[in-house]
């Protein structure tokens, strides 16, 4: 979590996206404090079970995370539509990961 926090303020970001690969995270950032928001993005085709893509901040910027996580909902439309096989997942998360960071640039959060 530290390091989070020093990326977070070194390069001067409202907060970072982190694949939902696993829920061991939420344990440390509840801890510190840190935010976190999972913007749904499908399901395993194999076994039905829901993932989605996680923005993390830093503490206290809870309404930031809203923000980017509605616009992210808004932009691509996700929720109901991605059903890749699971070992196609991590494929398609970075490829998403170069849309959002794309939208973010557009909105002048990054």
């Amino acid at each position: 979590m530290e390091l989070m926090l020093c990326k977070l303020t070194q390069h001067k970001l409202d907060g970072l996206i982190i694949p939902d690969v696993t829920h061991e995270i939420t344990i440390f950032a509840s801890f510190a404090g840190y935010p976190l928001i999972v913007v749904p993005l499908g399901f395993n085709k194999s076994n039905d079970e829901p993932y989605g893509l996680m923005f993390a901040g830093t503490a206290w910027s809870e309404s930031i995370l809203l923000r980017i996580a509605h616009g992210f909902e808004q932009a691509f439309s996700v929720r109901n539509t991605v059903r890749p096989k699971y070992a196609e997942q991590h494929g398609y998360i970075l490829q998403l990961l170069f849309k959002i960071i794309e939208f973010l640039k557009k909105l002048k959060l990054i």
